[in-house]
């Protein structure tokens, strides 16, 4: 069976350089993380590590966590949800003043 890339503990070195957690001390852009649960596309562990070094940084960050959702929304409340959330937060750091 071939598969496509490797995994993370065959290489070290290679993981940590295209890691965005590599370049984390130079971020204070304001973020918004929107994540399913049960999303096994994207594991939930990235989001979390990025909102919480963002958040020890002194960064605004915001994680919503979605239950019983994967990759990308599907149940009408949450697709709701996170459009409002999404609104507001462009409305609070892209809106002029």
């Amino acid at each position: 069976m071939q598969r496509r890339g490797f995994m993370p503990f065959e290489n070290y070195d290679k993981i940590w350089a295209m890691s965005p957690l590599k370049y984390i001390a130079n971020c204070k852009t304001p973020t918004l993380f929107i994540h399913g649960a049960w999303d096994f596309c994207v594991n939930l562990g990235q989001a979390e590590e990025m909102f919480m070094a963002l958040k020890k940084l002194g960064a605004d960050a915001v994680l919503a966590i979605y239950p019983n959702e994967g990759h990308g929304l599907r149940q009408p409340a949450h697709v709701i949800d996170y459009n409002q959330r999404a609104l507001a937060w462009f409305d609070k750091y892209l809106k002029k003043k």
